[in-house]
Formats: structure tokens, sequence, C-alpha cells
């Protein structure tokens, strides 16, 4: 049997990517509750961007929650394979909805990172006369349809198909494909029919990559020079979360999606461990987002070192302890000077 288009990734890299994906999601969760809660306790300064920041914490978690139950496999640089995790019991139907469902959760968090970075502009530059909120509202709708309609060309079809015909393209693209034919959640479509939209893809993430590169050097340009609109403790931090979120965006999720579309649309070979490591820096981008949040935000910053302060018991310990001592000290000095007279 010849096999050249397919080669398995390294077990090391597997065995990695299946306990990393747990080790980050738990740290994920970990920090998660205390965002969640200094962002509804600790927001009155921030007005309606609270709200913003929420359900960029939200749609992050959710990507990582569903990227790690599910843990797909990916035949890279061929478009199939099947999940590690939950469904892999399942079928193709299920293997190719979770793909589908799985990147429009992750283009909806970027989506919604977007909205929280715009709002923090207009919160940090009020005077910003050329943006209009219906320009940032076409753009999100464009970007949307941008990703939506490919995405939807490429994985809604085969719901309609026969586990024959995924079996036929898979064995007409690479014979070395049927060893895999065994597993239940078993998926692959061929590089005709992928190719340009994926392409298309490709082409959309390098565009908001380099968009997002521009931004990142704008606000540090703005950080720099516009010292009056920043000169607050809270806008300072606010700009300087933005620049470390973008950098952290642009690192862990955008260089990887690029990454992840040009394997598949160019059919890269010898990409097979390269593709977990994609996946892990995936996993790796929601908890970093969650906590530059908490650090570089100064009132989430404050939020947090009080709980810590206040569920510390040692701490609370040497306080009870202190406020009793300087009562007995005002005790006893009273009661000396009363012997005094």
């Amino acid at each position: 049997m010849n096999c050249t288009k397919f080669i398995p990734p390294s077990p090391n890299f597997i065995n990695f990517y299946f306990y990393y994906s747990y080790f980050v999601l738990f740290l994920t969760l970990t920090i998660a509750p205390l965002q969640i809660y200094a962002i509804l306790t600790k927001s009155e300064k921030l007005n309606n961007l609270k709200w913003l920041i929420l359900n960029h914490t939200i749609w992050c978690l959710a990507f990582e929650i569903f990227s790690t139950a599910t843990k797909p496999f990916f035949f890279s640089p061929l478009v199939g394979g099947y999940p590690l995790g939950l469904l892999r019991n399942g079928n193709f139907k299920t293997t190719a909805f979770a793909s589908y469902f799985g990147l429009l959760i992750g283009a909806i968090s970027i989506a919604a990172l977007t909205a929280t970075l715009r709002s923090r502009y207009l919160l940090v530059f009020s005077a910003a006369d050329w943006y209009k909120p219906k320009y940032g509202m076409i753009l999100h709708l464009v970007l949307f349809i941008l990703v939506f309609v490919p995405l939807s060309v490429l994985f809604l079809p085969p719901l309609f198909m026969e586990i024959s015909n995924i079996h036929e393209m898979a064995l007409n693209y690479d014979p070395c494909l049927e060893n895999f034919f065994t597993e239940p959640a078993f998926f692959f479509l061929s590089s005709e029919k992928t190719k340009s939209f994926l392409i298309i893809e490709f082409s959309l993430m390098v565009v908001v990559l380099i968009l997002a590169i521009i931004l990142a050097i704008y606000f540090i340009f703005l950080v720099k020079t516009n010292i009056a609109a920043t000169k607050t403790k809270l806008k300072t931090s606010l700009m300087i979360s933005a620049i470390v979120q973008l950098s952290i965006t642009i690192c862990f999720y955008l260089i990887p999606i690029s990454a992840f579309f040009a394997i598949f649309a160019f059919q890269i070979p010898n990409t097979e461990n390269i593709m977990i490591v994609v996946i892990c820096a995936f996993l790796t981008h929601s908890f970093l987002e969650f906590i530059v949040t908490l650090y570089f935000v100064r009132p989430y910053r404050k939020a947090v070192i009080g709980l810590f302060q206040q569920l510390n018991p040692f701490k609370n310990m040497c306080r009870k302890s202190r406020k009793i001592s300087i009562v007995s000290n005002i005790l006893v000095f009273g009661k000396s000077d009363q012997n005094d007279l």
C-alpha cells in the first residue's frame, strides 16, 4: 500500500496534546470564576464595557471547553480526522458538525474581542469623531458572512452524504486512510472540494492578522503620545490590557489559525506534528486572555488581591491579633492614667 500523503503524528505529540489540553482547561476553569466575579462586582467605572468583557470571557471559555472535550485529531495536511475525546463514538456527521460548530465558536470569540477593543478605545478616547457605531456593525457583519458562508459550504453538505461516499473519497486520495475506517467518527473531504473555500478562509485570516498587528501598533502609539487622554490609572490600564490582549491573540490565535488554514489549503506536507502544536496554541489562548484581563485592568486586579486577602486565614488571624493588641494597649494605657490620677 503506497502511503505518501498522510503520516500519523508522533505518539509523543499525541500524548502531550491529550494531557496538555486537560491541564490548560483546569487552569482556565480555576481562574474563570475569579474573572467573572471581578467583572460583575468591580466594573462600576467601565459602563457597558463590562458586559462586552463578560461576553468575550464566556465565548473564550466555551471555545476551550468544547475543543478540549472533543479533542479534534486531523489528518494533516488532509481535510479529515476524528475526535479523540467526546463524540469519538459518534459518526462522520457528528464530526462534521462538531468541526463546523467549533470553528464558529472560535470566530465569534474573536468578534467578541473586537467589540471589547472598540469599546475600550471609545471609553479612553471619547473624542473619536471619525468612528460611527454603524461602521462597527457593518464590519462585524461582513466578517461574519466571510467566515460563516465558506464554513457552511464545507461542513454542512457532508451531513447529507453516506459513509460509503466518505470512505470512497478517502481511498481515492490516500489508501492508508483505510486504517482509520474502524473509527466510528471518521471524516474526510477531498481537497478538490475544499481548496477554494480554504484559500478564502486563509486569506481572510491573513487580513485579520495584519489588521490586528496594525491595531496593536496604533494602540501603542496612542499610549505613547496621547498622555492627556490616558492620564488616569484606569484608562492607562485599559489601553495596556488591550495591547497585551491583542499581542496574545496574535501569537496564540491569529497566527495559529492562519497556519491551520494554510496547511489544509496548500496541502503542506510533514505538518502532522505541527498541527498538534497549533491546536495546543488555541487551547492556551483563553487562559492567557483571562490572566491579562485580571492583571492589567486595575479594578479587577485589586478585586482579586482583595479576595485572596479575605480568604487568607493566616493574614486575617494576624490582622485580628493586631487589633486586639492595639485595643489592649489602649485599655492598659487608660488604666495607668487613671492610677496616676
